[in-house]
């Protein structure tokens, strides 16, 4: 074995554990706080493989580079049989979808001014980092870095979030001020680390898993965040369904953002549910209330209908050739069917539908082309990929 003057440099600090203590965010702080801009760090692109590390014990610092390099061993066996799992999600696009998911948990938070879309960084570094915060006009600025591994049959996805102030009216809450350095540890006025694991996973359900870990750490910061301003958490739903896996592109955070401020609106000065039905003036959403972009898994699955037999060359004005609607859904097809083109109609094996038409959208952050804005109203409120079922006045789906 041959032991590096690297190694010996790290493995001290690596020993030493150096955890930082949480610190939730005060009512004080909480009530000072004007807006937080979120700047995400997700450096990986690809999916890491560990394992646990060994316990070197009382075996001083020779034992614990044998336990080291044993470990890299173990890790390299690991990789090398893992090939197959870290294949199935090369194409996920991690970075994105937890952006884009962290910009809908946060479009939920009542209670602080959280800005959306997030920043995305790929590159975490001091100097980086210096560079955000310098350039944000926020009066604080939450860097949350997320990570994600296979460790030994388990996804682990893990989030570390810190805010530090910019406004003058927040300095005075900093635990152990340092005015050299900004973002010392000492200047935080917040500092959580959220961590989601999920077992059994393999090459099949990978995917579905890494979904599943970056929708909870989102939820879990958000939620976190989600004070009254007296020392109290207000109730946030479930985390809302991941971005969908699929071929085609996710969603841009500013999509889902205008998508969970809209509720699948269209163009029209008529306003939608989120399964696309009108909404009459008489029930429309209180201002005060944020309207919720997603229901709960658990009612997605519920109002999904069997899927009809869609028959090659089926007819654009067969309602009933329309896979997965429940009636609701088949009234709003036909509805869609008497607007003017162009238009688009997208539906997920749920029963989750949009229907859109013009290219004049409400909102300027959607899309302008009718067939990518009912994907992505569709799929930011399903788990599982939209697809269009026709477009203009021709069919499109195929089985």
């Amino acid at each position: 074995m041959r032991i590096t003057l690297a190694a010996l440099l790290v493995l001290p600090v690596l020993l030493a554990g150096c955890a930082t203590p949480p610190m939730p965010l005060s009512p004080q702080a909480h009530k000072a706080i004007e807006s937080v801009q979120t700047i995400l760090y997700v450096p990986q692109n690809t999916l890491d493989v560990d394992v646990t590390p060994g316990n070197p014990g009382a075996t001083g610092l020779l034992g614990a580079l044998i336990v080291q390099a044993i470990d890299e061993s173990r890790r390299a066996s690991a990789q090398k049989a893992q090939i197959s799992v870290v294949e199935a999600v090369n194409e996920f696009d991690f970075r994105t979808r937890m952006a884009n998911q962290l910009s809908a948990e946060f479009g939920r938070v009542q209670t602080l001014r959280l800005r959306t879309p997030v920043q995305l960084e790929t590159v975490d570094s001091e100097s980086q980092r210096h560079i955000a915060f310098d350039r944000s006009q926020a009066s604080a600025v939450l860097f949350s870095r997320v990570s994600y591994k296979f460790l030994e049959g388990k996804i682990v996805v893990m989030s570390t979030n810190a805010i530090y102030p910019k406004a003058r009216a927040l300095m005075a809450l900093r635990a152990k001020p340092n005015d050299g350095n900004p973002l010392d540890d000492g200047n935080a006025i917040y500092r959580r680390t959220f961590i989601f694991t999920k077992h059994a996973v393999t090459r099949e359900n990978v995917r579905e898993s890494l979904g599943e870990g970056l929708s909870n750490v989102a939820w879990q910061l958000a939620a976190d965040l989600n004070h009254m301003g007296n020392g109290t958490t207000a109730s946030l739903p479930a985390p809302l369904p991941y971005a969908p896996v699929g071929s085609a592109p996710p969603p841009s955070a500013a999509s889902i953002a205008a998508a969970q401020q809209l509720v699948a609106r269209d163009n029209t000065p008529a306003r939608q549910n989120p399964d696309g039905s009108p909404v009459r003036a008489a029930k429309a959403a209180s201002p005060q209330r944020p309207l919720q972009l997603a229901p709960q898994p658990q009612q997605i699955v519920a109002t999904a209908a069997e899927p009809a037999a869609v028959t090659r060359g089926a007819q654009l004005d067969d309602v009933q050739s329309v896979p997965f609607l429940t009636e609701r859904g088949r009234e709003g097809y036909r509805t869609w069917l008497t607007r003017p083109l162009p238009r688009a109609f997208a539906v997920s094996a749920e029963g989750v539908w949009s229907a859109t038409w013009s290219r004049v959208p409400a909102n300027a952050a959607m899309p302008t082309d009718p067939a990518e804005r009912a994907l992505v109203q569709c799929n930011a409120r399903s788990r599982s990929q939209c697809r269009l079922y026709a477009v203009d006045k021709e069919v499109v789906w195929k089985d």
